[in-house]
């Protein structure tokens, strides 16, 4: 979900939502369970991204997913084969933040 920055956000014809991701036990070769609590990013190419936790059967390399959310915030997309990626750290709660003194995240 998301609303222009000067809307009244007690309204409900502020906010918009994005399409669905629906959930896929196929993904991670059969060990994807679910992805839980997102972080809304922008990253430096001025694109918001939705980095979520990932809990995988295996747990052998945490990972995180990242969603890809279209410059209106209608469209959200999600490639299984190139969206998830090794996070330590990533089947836990997490908040990611930048920091503008080493440029990263």
């Amino acid at each position: 979900m998301s609303a222009p920055i000067d809307a009244d956000l007690l309204k409900s014809i502020s906010w918009q939502c994005s399409n669905t991701l629906l959930f896929d036990s196929t993904y991670l070769d059969g060990n994807f369970t679910g992805w839980l609590e997102g972080n809304a990013v922008v990253i430096p190419a001025s694109e918001i991204v939705t980095i979520l936790r990932v809990y995988d059967k295996t747990t052998l390399e945490e990972k995180a997913a990242i969603v890809r959310i279209g410059k209106e915030g209608k469209v959200a997309k999600f490639d299984p084969t190139a969206d998830f990626a090794a996070f330590p750290g990533g089947s836990k709660k997490f908040t990611t933040r930048y920091d503008s003194l080493s440029n990263q995240y």
